[in-house]
């Protein structure tokens, strides 16, 4: 979808949710329909512009939910960005898209900024179907210096002429892809504009060597203030580009001296030996400054590297990161925009992950072995209590799930008992790692997967695939909690099992809040009947579907329809004898997981049966083949049968026929 307001119009038309009308905001912001008319306007109305624009940012994520801290540091950066270059003829990425809220705005979707994240609504992340000036769906960190190369590899070989603009957050920066990109960047040569946003946080902190140097470079360099720098490195590189290439005696020579004064001189050393021209560290709030480097920037050849200093949550008291160390505004739902207090639904339940990690802290105090690793996600992973109080056994390995997988494997080959704790859509991120350096080697790392299943969120963040990909991998014991109570008990059996490697998933929502059940136990690959009504149809659900399948059964016995209930509890190794069981009684079998359909639980179950030569129907209810957009978890479920509802009427129409 192009970026003109009548195919945005006709997308925010479907959102449901509230607040439906964008707040009117009196003065630049609501001229702005384009970046052309970001171009017109005056360099001295432009940090007017920037205040309507925090404003207006503060009042919607504050209603809709979503990434406040990190486009609030952007605003400035991404004004000039749209002064200084043409989009959408340049091509400006972000990295990772949830920082592009700013740009959304100057982009012609400015009337339809108040469906952000909403039901039909525009997304939290950039988008191509959503407008022209946005060229990926981006939204796991670290793609966009390889995707900048690529397009600019592509435009040269066309004879096209346009600037690549890659904008970076200094957290997407310690990821593996990244470090790729920026390795082969300058060996490739190609002209582009690396844009390093450099806040000092990912979600809280950043990690690592190379954010240990930026810092150096953020507060140690005053060179950069002075005239004769750039005179003197803007005269060496002259000398570069001028050289002709057949005098290699000459073009060696200004190497040297190349290599020798910007050891000197320049600041970004390691950026520049990489192949870049880097300039900076600039204000990134400064929005003279930033037009004025970013203009430099474009004149350059090749590879060049703008260094911009911003502060995470800038303009909001609360969420700034100086006062938000742990990323509590990083991404988050409603809060009060005058005191940034957290809106919670009246009554409503600790999350899953809250659960997972009050436990792990019970058990790290009995077993002074067991670690925690996140991958920059101390709060979202449920981790933050665990690294307050075993800070010495908490690891933080930065946006960087390969990383973090095999440091866990490292720590269980020295016999420590780790846990990784992480989304299940990056951890997709890290399957080599978990399939070779864990899996292979038999080693009993813990896989915590949260946000398993469908979320509030774009498709970069849906977790449907981790039954699928964790049934393919040898040697691993998988697990899926239907409450909080098989969450602990699950997480307890994970850390006794040292036999290989161990998973437990669960999804982005409240804990039931139902009893604890007497005498639960997990064994190996063991099942539970939780409902056992009668023999017309067995319904046999994990982790989340086996509450509704629950209900389900209630359903149908108003109806004069008799279930069982499994409680499958294992999605590697199932239980096999159970499954033949009830299907050889029943004669007819529904299947219940929030996964992916292809290869999933339902899929699991099918060859159980073919296996051991037992022709009944199946139907099979699961996460369809297909991506799902931002929308409310509970409507998407719905949506594919996955709800009571859905799974009474899956089961009386297998019943009847």
């Amino acid at each position: 979808m192009k970026s003109d307001n009548n195919s945005q119009n006709k997308r925010a038309a479907s959102a449901t949710s509230k607040p439906a009308t964008v707040k009117q905001v009196e003065g630049l912001l609501p001229r702005i329909k384009s970046p052309a008319d970001v171009k017109k306007m005056p360099i001295g109305d432009l940090p007017k512009l920037a205040k309507e624009i925090r404003e207006l940012l503060i009042d919607t994520i504050s209603n809709n939910g979503g990434h406040l801290s990190p486009n609030l540091g952007t605003v400035e950066l991404t004004i000039a960005l749209h002064k200084v270059f043409n989009s959408p003829k340049d091509k400006i990425l972000f990295d990772t898209g949830h920082q592009s809220y700013t740009h959304k705005l100057l982009t012609g979707r400015y009337n339809v900024f108040h469906t952000l994240r909403q039901p039909g609504g525009i997304s939290g992340f950039t988008d191509p179907r959503e407008s022209e000036h946005d060229h990926f769906i981006t939204g796991h960190a670290s793609p966009v210096i390889s995707q900048a190369i690529g397009m600019a590899i592509g435009r040269d070989e066309k004879k096209e002429n346009y600037n690549v603009v890659a904008v970076i957050g200094d957290g997407a920066l310690t990821g593996g892809l990244a470090l790729e990109g920026l390795n082969y960047g300058g060996y490739a040569g190609k002209k582009f504009i690396l844009v390093l946003n450099d806040n000092k946080m990912s979600y809280e902190k950043t990690v690592g060597g190379l954010q240990a140097y930026n810092n150096r470079l953020s507060f140690g360099n005053r060179i950069f203030e002075s005239p004769m720098y750039h005179q003197v490195r803007g005269d060496i590189h002259l000398i570069m580009d001028n050289v002709p290439k057949e005098r290699e005696e000459l073009l060696q020579a200004a190497k040297r001296l190349r290599e020798a004064a910007l050891s000197v001189l320049t600041p970004g050393i390691v950026f520049e030996e990489l192949g870049y021209r880097y300039l900076g560290p600039i204000d990134g709030h400064n929005i003279s400054m930033l037009i004025d480097t970013f203009q430099k920037a474009a004149l350059m050849k090749g590879p060049v590297l703008v260094h911009v200093i911003t502060t995470k949550g800038k303009g909001c008291s609360f969420a700034e990161s100086s006062s938000d160390k742990h990323g509590k505004y990083h991404g988050l739902g409603q809060f009060d925009p005058e005191s940034g207090e957290i809106i919670k639904k009246q009554g409503a339940l600790p999350a899953y992950f809250e659960a997972f990690g009050n436990k792990l802290i019970e058990l790290g105090r009995k077993d002074k072995r067991i670690f925690a690793l996140t991958a920059a996600m101390p709060i979202g992973s449920g981790l933050l209590p665990f690294s307050k109080e075993f800070p010495e056994r908490f690891l933080d390995a930065g946006i960087a799930e390969q990383n973090e997988t095999t440091i866990a494997a490292g720590l269980a080959k020295a016999g420590m008992r780790p846990v990784v704790a992480v989304h299940s859509s990056f951890l997709l991120r890290a399957i080599d790692e978990a399939i070779y350096e864990v899996a292979l080697q038999k080693l009993p790392v813990v896989f915590a997967l949260n946000n398993a299943g469908l979320v509030d969120d774009n498709a970069t963040q849906q977790g449907p695939f981790d039954i699928v990909y964790m049934r393919m991998v040898p040697n691993i014991v998988a697990m899926a909690p239907a409450n909080e109570h098989e969450v602990e008990a699950m997480l307890e059996f994970a850390l006794s099992w040292d036999k290989g490697p161990s998973s437990l998933r669960y999804p982005k929502a409240s804990i039931t809040g139902m009893p604890k059940p007497e005498n639960l136990k997990i064994e190996l690959g063991k099942g539970f009947v939780e409902v056992e009504h009668g023999e017309d149809v067995a319904i046999i659900a994990i982790g989340s579907m086996v509450n509704e399948a629950i209900k389900a059964a209630e359903i149908l016995k108003t109806k004069g329809i008799n279930a069982i209930v499994v409680n499958g509890r294992f999605i590697k190794p199932m239980d096999e004898q159970l499954i033949v069981d009830v299907a050889s009684r029943c004669g007819k079998v529904v299947t219940a997981e929030e996964g992916h359909a292809l290869g999933g639980f339902g899929s699991g179950v099918l060859e159980i049966l073919n296996h051991n030569n037992l022709q009944v129907p199946v139907k099979i209810l699961a996460i369809p083949d297909r991506f799902f957009d931002h929308g409310k978890r509970v409507d998407m479920l719905k949506s594919v049968g996955l709800s009571a509802d859905g799974i009474a009427a899956a089961a009386e129409k297998l019943v009847k026929g």
